[in-house]
């Protein structure tokens, strides 16, 4: 089930405007991967296409990676659909999701917005970059 989670000591923030900064995300509960790998329980793939509606581009806030045709097909449905999928690879960055034989987000845990992955530092889970597209664009209170 999907629900707002408390950052523990620190903030999440936004990576436009460094100074804005936010307490909480919405996050989900099992993992949104590949059918038949993953859970994809009906509202965390409905949270997953909330937020991704919500990087819609507005006037003034430039565009993100994803063609209009694929906001125009994406309708929050709770089930993983083609249009989804079409969505969150065109926001995926450098094979990122790649889990097993498929791909996975996964919830952020412990309260944090980031992980650690071997060799490479500190990775912000793509849950919580979804809501600092989603909410950044509009400076709204989460």
């Amino acid at each position: 089930m999907a629900h707002r989670m408390a950052f523990r000591g620190f903030a999440l923030r936004e990576h436009r405007t460094p100074s804005k900064t936010w307490s909480h995300i919405w996050n989900i509960s099992h993992g949104v991967g590949t059918p038949g790998e993953e859970r994809n329980h009906r509202h965390d793939v409905e949270l997953i296409q909330q937020l991704i509606l919500l990087c819609k581009p507005i006037s003034g806030f430039g565009d993100t990676d994803i063609p209009a045709e694929v906001f125009s097909a994406l309708k929050p449905t709770g089930h993983l659909d083609h249009a989804t999928t079409a969505a969150i690879k065109c926001l995926e960055h450098e094979n990122e999701l790649r889990h097993g034989r498929g791909w996975r987000i996964s919830p952020a845990r412990y309260g944090k917005s980031s992980y650690r992955k071997a060799k490479f530092g500190n990775w912000t889970y793509f849950i919580s970059f979804l809501n600092g597209m989603a909410f950044g664009r509009r400076y709204e209170e989460t």
